[in-house]
């Protein structure tokens, strides 16, 4: 009952899906788009606790989310950011209880400083996800029953539903999904900082080709997929550049240990700490 290449409001509730309204054509990867979906749930659903998912395919830092087809335009960080700025100005606005990416590639640094003015918990995926999704069946329903629910708790089920689905489809496929606590985040943004103002000073005191030679050898996110992201984990990173700041790399792993409050990936999976 979905009208093709034009943008409805329906609404989800116990009798199933009610629709509302068309609106004709709409660019889902423009900020004003984006912006416009978020002042019409704020005044339309007032409520004591908001979630947001952003849905559809995803291509990390560089390249944004909510790729749209007929457009062919994307979200990308700073219009997320300006829409999420637009929206606080709101009455019923109150700083989001969590926002997730049912998309690939989105459990990056930049995403998550970007998001974290807005948000409690980000729920995202460092590699790129099968085409199922997050199994819905498997959380909401908790939402529903209890609405003040423990979001971390919710976070996790989030990440147990989604790669319990990934199994039981018996696809094999590559899969990682985590929860992060953008209230924590002060602490890793110092210490990605600091080591990357230790590596430029590396950089400009002659070991580039050094460096170079180890971000070649790092696995790229997407890469599984033929759509290689140029990010890789933050573990990984520090690990790879500890020889230049042992120290550096030693406050970044813990300051990420406290912010991944939670992470899962599919067995043929490693190197997977929660965020790229």
């Amino acid at each position: 009952g979905v009208t093709d290449g034009e943008a409805e409001r329906w609404q989800l509730d116990s009798t199933g899906l009610t629709y509302l309204e068309g609106l004709g054509k709409a660019d889902m990867g423009d900020g004003d788009t984006f912006a416009d979906f978020l002042t019409y749930g704020l005044q339309t659903f007032p409520a004591d606790r908001y979630g947001l998912i952003f849905w559809d395919h995803g291509a990390g830092a560089a390249d944004g989310v909510c790729y749209d087809e007929l457009t062919d335009n994307s979200l990308d960080m700073a219009e997320i950011y300006d829409a999420l700025t637009a929206a606080s100005g709101q009455a019923n606005y109150r700083k989001f209880a969590m926002i997730g990416f049912d998309a690939c590639l989105m459990a990056d640094y930049e995403m998550a400083v970007h998001l974290q003015p807005f948000a409690d918990y980000m729920i995202a995926s460092e590699e790129t996800e099968p085409g199922e999704g997050w199994n819905y069946r498997g959380w909401l329903p908790t939402l529903a029953k209890d609405p003040g629910a423990d979001m971390e708790t919710v976070s996790k089920l989030i990440v147990d539903a989604f790669l319990q689905s990934i199994d039981d489809a018996g696809y094999g496929e590559f899969g990682t999904l985590s929860v992060l606590n953008l209230n924590r985040l002060g602490a890793l943004r110092t210490a990605v900082e600091a080591m990357g103002e230790s590596l430029q000073g590396q950089i400009d005191g002659g070991n580039f080709n050094a460096i170079s030679r180890i971000r070649q050898g790092q696995r790229s996110f997407g890469e599984t997929d033929d759509a290689a992201s140029d990010m890789i984990d933050l573990t990984v990173f520090a690990d790879a550049f500890s020889q230049y700041d042992a120290d550096g790399a030693a406050a970044l792993k813990t300051a990420l240990a406290d912010v991944v409050v939670y992470n899962g990936y599919t067995s043929n999976l490693d190197d997977i700490s929660g965020l790229a």
